[in-house]
């Protein structure tokens, strides 16, 4: 749901500004989405911000990693949409990721709510309904 929410902002390729198409973020075989970290491991400290989706991007695989990509990213409006605002910018060009990813998920957290809130059915059962749940002598198979 997480990757669906991120789509939702409609991302745009760092180097181009074009909108990422899915097909642009399938693996190799198409049989599953592949969120680059914006973080390597590498880098990645013990604190569970690193494990998060502020540290994921919709985004194709580009040379470098996305994170060079971010960083020379001079469209204020591309990096918005993937949650990248000025202060979260301002924490990856001094090199503190953790506050990097907190200031993105700050920027994030609000528009994750309100994409799955407005995916969630909360008038609708879920359960099966009753009438589901009869079985007719029909459809009965004695054998």
């Amino acid at each position: 749901m997480q990757t669906l929410a991120l789509l939702d902002l409609g991302p745009r390729d760092l180097r181009t500004g074009e909108l990422v198409q899915v097909n642009d973020i399938l693996d190799a075989d198409g049989s599953g989405v592949v969120l680059p970290s914006i973080v390597s491991k590498a880098v990645v400290a013990a604190s569970p911000i690193f494990h998060t989706v502020a540290n994921r991007m919709v985004h194709p695989y580009a040379a470098g990693g996305v994170r060079r990509q971010i960083l020379d990213c001079a469209d204020e409006r591309v990096l918005l949409s993937h949650g990248i605002d000025a202060r979260a910018l301002g924490e990856l060009k001094q090199g503190d990721h953790a506050r990097f990813l907190q200031a993105r998920m700050a920027w994030l957290a609000p528009r994750l709510r309100t994409f799955f809130l407005a995916k969630a059915r909360w008038d609708e059962l879920d359960r099966a309904s009753l009438r589901s749940l009869i079985v007719t002598d029909d459809e009965v198979d004695v054998a």
